[in-house]
């Protein structure tokens, strides 16, 4: 999901809150032009925009979603064991953590009981700190 134009605006606004002063000088200054900030900006407060951002989130994961709840596969992307996807997957869910409404509905989606339920295996896993993790 990284990289896609319905995860930029939903992430990177948060983002900015949240870094030190010199990362919010370099991320406005260097990586995002001001003008699209401040479109992210504008759509944190427009419903209907989230919404059209949060189904284009979760369509994105519906391969993904299928692939876990695939009986046969096992728990993880690799079968029994994690591997390098499920790390990679996992990486974007940590990522995601950033905004409560990504987790809530996109990750724990209904709609994406795969993913859901392997974020749940994930965690519970102890393959990860979760005092690391960040909260909203």
């Amino acid at each position: 999901m990284d990289n896609h134009p319905f995860v930029d605006p939903l992430l990177t606004s948060k983002i900015v809150d949240i870094v030190d002063v010199e990362s919010r000088d370099h991320l406005l200054n260097n990586r995002i032009p001001i003008e699209r900030f401040r479109q992210f900006v504008a759509l944190r407060s427009d419903p209907a925009a989230i919404s059209v951002l949060l189904t284009a989130a979760r369509a994105a994961l519906k391969p993904i979603d299928a692939l876990l709840s695939d009986p046969s596969t096992g728990p993880y992307l690799h079968g029994n064991k994690p591997g390098h996807g499920d790390f990679v997957l996992f990486g974007e869910y940590a990522y995601a953590r950033i905004n409560p409404s990504l987790i809530r509905h996109v990750w724990e989606s209904e709609e994406l009981q795969g993913v859901k339920t392997w974020v749940n295996i994930f965690l519970k896993s102890r393959l990860v700190d979760q005092n690391s993790l960040y909260t909203s």
